[in-house]
């Protein structure tokens, strides 16, 4: 599969939010080292009776050295349950840098786990699942380190991160403070069952939840009323009112994609499969819950939980349920199910796996990836005399299956062979004409690329969504709707995710991919039609510059805009930049010169936004806020508000939100203070714009001279709404 890349905003953000800030410890080009050392000598023994026999599992006395910077004191346990009772004495550990003393942390981590990757014959497992997951969504990184411990090499282990409080204020700031949950009990009741942490409605009462869904920060308020209402929203809510609520609750756009990846490693040991094993982290800046993965290395179908008897795990459907007894009903997952209801969403998810197989999970990438880290680790793996699997299993299991006590261990690499292929095939019975979008438009081609007889036409580039292969043959183009029918589309199939170029010079006769008419340079639009007459899509374009490039961002689904430059036939590039937004006039003190819409009667401070932009803007997530020091903390404009390309927005700031969603959280003073407005969390709380001023008259606005202007004055006669003087 080959073509569209993945389009998505490049920067600081993007890092922060899905791989952390940066941290020397998850630098996989080398393998790490850890030294422990305790004084005791018979600190195994004590390890293992306290995971064993003492209910509060303690952590004992140690100090760390990872690579060369050394804690002390520190805390250490054993941990697991499978993956500690094993016949070896390389049991998986906890550390714990703060809890002997609260200053101490490791880059910001409070929790480190080792783990032994007990059941891994290739130790690769859990560490590749990670880090294809963190291309997409917030995921636990991990890397292999040697451990050592009081001199003796224990083993090589796979050092993961702790889903923490830590975690997620490394991720989205360090102003959060949400409810963070762990998924605690698999769903073993059948399909009939309502038990497990599989997120089934189990009425209203929190404590109906308690045995299922363990709350790990906050605990001293033990409110579960966030994690109830969640379950409420996903379970009772008629389907058609699903999309209008559930988005509200829920970041359905991450939990699609964890369930996407889930299936397409086959890691069953989780959601998907046995309903365990998973976070969900209620997030203060944007409201919802978002899911992280947990204890990932049963992936590649390294477990088979619920897989019908027979059943090929790596020929697992798109939309797989767990199966407890043939003659049942799957069991309820409502997190898939409920979301795969939903067109929208359905096709959201089948798009993420075809994205996948594009971007990683192939023969190719994963063999070169596996290599790479084998060649790492393998002296390592070599030298652990304490190792579950032999040296000969771990290279073997790199690339081919292994039967281990009557059961397959699939390679890596033919595991992924087999399953990008069928999911590649599955993918195909999918795919619609509707896939196909515009992308692309050069309208006046003076010195840009070229068609097959050298010459500059204009061209239109569209795209293949995704997920399957499209035939442009049932597509019709045309820049006239009273013709909808004006050109017919090649007989050219497009894979998903390709781009394809049309020429748009009325010069059919030079190949199948030169269109019949040549379209205005702008103004203008051009329609996309199917067989039987119905709309697929449309562009409309404004008169264009010699060479520049409309284009949308993200590819086939953004916001139509001029591009960085032109890329036919190839991923557009385009820079963001905060939109051109200013805040244009502030009334501190208004009693009578605008009442506020939403309260008859009544006079409420307000400020007024101006978008210079020749398109609409959405500011659904932007800060508005009169504390500019602490943007995060400020007031979230709610979504769905949206500012006219050149107009004006006014916001009531008087702390009534219940009126409606141009309301603040905060009032203005009279005496003198500053207003700001920062760009969304996903860009980074970017400042936009910012006003300080001093004391005010009542009624007298403070305003820019002339809409976004540099200089400000006060304004006797005010302007809400509406162009300010110069």
């Amino acid at each position: 599969m080959t073509g569209l890349r993945s389009s998505i905003v490049i920067g600081l953000v993007l890092f922060q939010t899905c791989l952390g800030t940066v941290n020397p410890l998850f630098d996989d080009s080398r393998v790490h080292e850890i030294r422990i050392r305790f004084d005791s000598q018979d600190w195994y023994d004590q390890l293992y009776n306290g995971h064993v026999l003492d209910p509060q599992d303690p952590y004992f006395r140690c100090s760390i050295t990872v690579d060369g910077l050394t804690l002390t004191p520190v805390g250490i346990r054993f941990k697991g349950d499978a993956s500690f009772y094993i016949p070896s004495i390389k049991k998986p550990f906890k550390v714990d840098f703060d809890v002997f003393d609260n200053a101490l942390d490791l880059y910001g981590m409070r929790k480190l786990n080792l783990n032994n990757m007990y059941n891994d014959p290739s130790m690769l497992r859990e560490k590749l699942f990670l880090d294809l997951a963190g291309r997409y969504i917030p995921a636990a990184r991990a890397v292999h380190t040697r451990l050592y411990i009081n001199d003796q090499y224990w083993g090589l282990y796979l050092a993961v991160e702790q889903i923490d409080k830590a975690f997620v204020q490394n991720r989205f700031g360090q102003q959060e403070d949400g409810n963070l949950f762990e998924a605690l009990g698999p769903d073993t009741d059948g399909a009939s069952g309502q038990a497990g942490s599989d997120l089934t409605w189990l009425g209203s009462d929190p404590c109906a939840y308690w045995p299922y869904y363990r709350l790990v920060t906050n605990e001293t308020a033990n409110d579960y009323s966030d994690l109830v209402h969640l379950i409420d929203v996903l379970n009772n809510t008629p389907l058609a009112e699903l999309p209008g609520t559930i988005g509200q609750v829920l970041d359905v756009e991450n939990a699609l994609w964890a369930v996407a990846i889930n299936n397409l490693f086959v890691n069953l040991d989780s959601y998907n499969g046995t309903a365990t094993n998973y976070y969900l982290y209620h997030r203060d800046d944007t409201g919802r819950f978002i899911h992280l993965h947990w204890a990932t290395d049963e992936a590649f179908a390294r477990t088979r939980p619920y897989v019908a008897s027979g059943q090929d795990p790596r020929l697992l459907e798109p939309f797989w349920l767990p199966v407890t007894q043939p003659s049942e009903r799957p069991q309820y997952r409502p997190l898939m199910e409920r979301l795969w209801a939903v067109p929208t969403y359905r096709q959201m998810y089948l798009r993420m796996l075809a994205r996948m197989l594009r971007e990683g999970f192939d023969p190719d990438s994963i063999r070169q990836r596996v290599n790479r880290l084998a060649d790492l680790i393998r002296q390592d793996v070599y030298n652990d005399a304490n190792k579950l699997y032999s040296n000969a299993e771990f290279d073997r299991n790199i690339t081919q299956d292994l039967t281990i006590n009557n059961r397959v261990i699939y390679g890596l690499v033919d595991f992924v062979a087999a399953r990008s292929a069928y999911m590649d095939k599955a993918l195909d019975a999918y795919a619609s004409s509707s896939d196909i979008q515009f992308n692309e438009l050069v309208a006046v081609n003076v010195a840009g690329a070229v068609d097959q007889q050298g010459e500059h036409d204009p061209w239109l580039e569209i795209v293949n969504l995704g997920p399957g292969k499209v035939n442009l043959s049932g597509l019709y183009l045309t820049d006239n709707q009273a013709s909808p029918k004006k050109w017919r589309m090649p007989d050219v199939v497009i894979q998903d995710g390709q781009f394809q170029v049309i020429w748009l010079d009325g010069q059919p006769g030079q190949g199948q991919t030169h269109a019949s008419f040549r379209p205005s340079s702008g103004p203008g639009q051009l329609f996309l039609y199917d067989s039987n007459g119905v709309l697929v899509d449309t562009i409309a374009y404004p008169a264009m510059a010699n060479d520049q490039a409309w284009g949308r961002y993200p590819d086939g689904t953004g916001t139509w805009r001029v591009m960085d430059g032109p890329t036919p036939g190839a991923a557009n590039n385009w820079t963001y930049k905060p939109p051109k937004l200013y805040i244009n006039e502030v009334m501190a003190d208004n009693t009578r010169t605008i009442q506020d819409p939403d309260e008859p009667g009544a006079y409420e401070d307000w400020i007024e936004i101006y978008n210079a932009e020749d398109i609409e803007v959405d500011m659904s997530g932007m800060i508005l806020t009169d504390n500019p020091d602490d943007p995060m903390e400020g007031w979230r404009i709610p979504a769905g508000v949206k500012i006219q390309a050149k107009g004006y927005l006014l916001f009531w700031a008087d702390n009534d939100l219940a009126q409606g969603p141009t309301h603040t959280d905060f009032k203005l003073s009279k005496s003198g203070e500053a207003v700001a407005l920062f760009d969304t969390a996903d860009h980074g709380y970017v400042l936009i714009d910012q006003v300080t001023f001093g004391p005010q008259s009542s009624d007298v606005s403070y305003g820019r001279r002339g809409d976004g202007g540099s200089q400000w004055r006060f304004m006797t006669t005010p302007t809400p709404g509406r162009k300010n003087p110069f």
